[in-house]
């Protein structure tokens, strides 16, 4: 057993994050990506066995706006959940490889923790990096 100081956990942002949260789908029409709240987590239904609607779900949380030649528009205000899906669906797997790159690049909570094994004495390095590695 170990214990580990949850009071050192922080986020990690990783190198060039910033750079992948404007998604451009054609010249003039976007999408703005942001890390989703965890009020934004509660409000995904992951009681569903379909993993690809917990997964757009999880998108459309992301979304900070969509934004195009006619001005911006905002998730739950001017679209809804399925009518985002209809649109990503509609999506060139271009835009969807751009996106990709948003979700491998988020920030994730991480704490690097020296540890000394109690049989051989020797030091070693455990990083933990993200929810799952936590609550485990």
């Amino acid at each position: 057993n170990v214990l580990i100081p949850l009071d050192r956990a922080e986020i990690m942002y990783p190198s060039g994050s910033d750079d992948y949260n404007i998604i451009m789908i054609d010249e003039t029409t976007g999408i703005k990506l942001k890390v989703p709240s965890l009020e934004d987590f509660k409000k995904i239904n992951t009681e569903t066995d379909a993993i690809l609607e917990v997964t757009d779900d999880f998108i459309f949380a992301c979304v900070d706006n969509i934004f195009s030649a006619e001005g911006v528009q905002s998730p739950g205000k001017d679209f809804t959940a399925d009518e985002f899906r209809a649109w990503l669906d509609g999506l060139d797997s271009s835009a969807l490889e751009k996106m990709d790159k948003f979700f491998k690049f988020m920030p994730v909570l991480g704490l690097d923790l020296p540890i000394q094994c109690p049989s051989c004495k020797k030091e070693h390095n455990i990083s933990l990096r993200g929810l799952e590695d936590f609550f485990v």
